[in-house]
C-alpha cells in the first residue's frame, strides 16, 4: 500500500514540474511575441520612411529584392525608365535591361535586398 502513496506523490510533483515548465514556455511565448510586435512596428516605420524618401528623390533608383524583382523605386526612376511603375513585381533583368549596366552604383540591404542607382 505504501507503493501506491509513493508513487501518486511522484505523479503529482511530476505533474507539478509539467505545469511549471508550461507556464514558463507561456511566460517565454508572451515575452517573444511582444518583442515580435515591436519589431514588426519598426519594419513597417522603416519601410514608410523608404517610400517616402523614394518619393522624393529624383535620382533614378530602384530596390531589388532577393529574387532579383523590381520591390520599390524612386520617382525619378519612375519619371526616367519608359515602362514607370509597370517594372513592380518584375524580374529587373527583363524590365531594365539597359539600366543595369557596369556604370551603376549597388548598394547591399538587410534581407538581400539591393539599392541600385541608375544612371541618369
Amino acid at each position: 500500500m505504501g507503493d501506491d502513496m509513493t508513487d501518486d506523490r511522484g505523479d503529482a510533483d511530476l505533474l507539478a514540474e509539467a505545469r511549471q515548465e508550461m507556464d514558463q514556455a507561456a511566460g517565454d511565448l508572451e515575452r517573444v511575441l511582444a518583442l515580435l510586435g515591436e519589431r514588426t512596428e519598426q519594419v513597417e516605420w522603416l519601410e514608410a520612411l523608404v517610400d517616402e524618401l523614394l518619393g522624393l528623390l529624383g535620382v533614378p533608383a530602384v530596390v531589388l529584392d532577393a529574387d532579383g524583382r523590381v520591390a520599390a523605386m524612386s520617382r525619378g526612376a519612375e519619371d526616367e525608365l519608359p515602362s514607370g511603375r509597370d517594372v513592380l513585381g518584375k524580374p529587373a533583368k527583363s524590365a531594365l535591361p539597359d539600366a543595369l549596366g557596369e556604370d551603376v552604383r549597388r548598394v547591399a540591404l538587410p534581407g538581400a535586398n539591393t539599392l541600385v542607382v541608375l544612371s541618369p
